[in-house]
C-alpha cells in the first residue's frame, strides 16, 4: 500500500502545471475521486498548507459573488456600511452588513456573478472557476471529510481558515472552523463548504459574510 501511494504523489507532482496569478505561483492537483484539476491552494495563499491552522494558506476572503478588487484582502481595513448596487472595479471596501432583509452586500441579488468560468466576476484564473455545489461536496464530504482534521488530510489540504464576520468585518474562529464558498444560490443565500472540530457539512450563508475560494479548471 505505501509502494501505491508514493507512486500515487509522484504521479501528482509529475502532472503538476504552475500558473501565475496575480503575483503568486500555483501549482494544479488531479483529485483520485473525481479526476478533476484543481489549485493547490486557496486563492490568495502564499503556500499549500503544512498544517490546518497555517496562516500563510488561508488565503482571501471574498464576500460571495465580489470581484477580486481589494476587499478580499484582510490587510485592507476599509470598510463601508452602504449596499452597492455594483460592483467596484477597483478599491473595493469590505462591506459591513448590519441590518438587510438578504445580508447581501449587494442591494439586488445575483445567482449568477460566479457561475462558470465566463462569469462576469469570476475571480479565478484563465480556465477556472470557483466550483459548484455539487462539485465541492463531491470532493469532501461524499470523500468523508467529517471535520477539520480529515478536511487537512484530503489531496485539497482544506485548512481552518475561519470566515469574516459580515456584520464587523473581523476574521472569526480561525484554527477552529473552515470553510469555502461555492458558486452554487439558494434562495438569498449560497452554498458553501463548513466544518470544525466536530463534523462537515454542505451548509448556505449570508451572501455578505467573506470565505476563502478554491478553484476548480473547466
Amino acid at each position: 500500500m505505501k509502494f501505491l501511494k508514493y507512486i500515487f504523489i509522484f504521479s501528482i507532482v509529475l502532472n503538476a502545471q504552475t500558473i501565475t496569478f496575480n503575483a503568486l505561483e500555483y501549482k494544479t492537483i488531479k483529485s483520485p475521486i473525481t479526476g478533476k484539476i484543481w489549485l493547490d491552494r486557496n486563492l490568495g495563499a502564499k503556500r499549500q498548507c503544512h498544517s490546518m491552522d497555517d496562516k500563510l494558506c488561508y488565503g482571501d476572503y471574498y464576500q460571495w459573488g465580489r470581484k477580486a478588487n481589494g476587499h478580499e484582502k484582510i490587510s485592507n481595513k476599509s470598510s463601508e456600511e452602504k449596499s452597492l448596487s455594483t460592483d467596484l472595479e477597483k478599491n473595493g471596501k469590505y462591506i459591513v452588513v448590519k441590518k438587510s432583509p438578504t445580508f447581501d452586500w449587494r442591494i439586488e441579488q445575483n445567482d449568477d456573478l460566479w457561475k462558470g468560468k465566463n462569469s462576469v466576476n469570476n475571480v479565478c484564473p484563465n480556465g477556472f472557476s470557483v466550483p459548484t455545489q455539487e462539485e465541492l461536496k463531491s470532493e469532501t464530504i461524499t470523500a468523508n471529510v467529517t471535520n477539520n482534521k480529515s478536511a487537512f488530510k484530503n489531496f485539497l489540504k482544506i485548512p481552518s481558515s475561519g470566515f469574516r464576520n459580515l456584520c464587523l468585518g473581523e476574521v472569526s474562529r480561525e484554527a477552529k472552523n473552515g470553510s469555502l464558498w461555492t458558486s452554487s444560490a439558494y434562495e438569498r443565500e449560497s452554498y458553501y463548504l463548513d466544518f470544525n472540530n466536530q463534523e462537515a457539512t454542505i451548509s448556505t450563508g449570508a451572501r455578505g459574510e467573506a470565505l476563502p475560494v478554491r478553484c476548480i479548471k473547466r
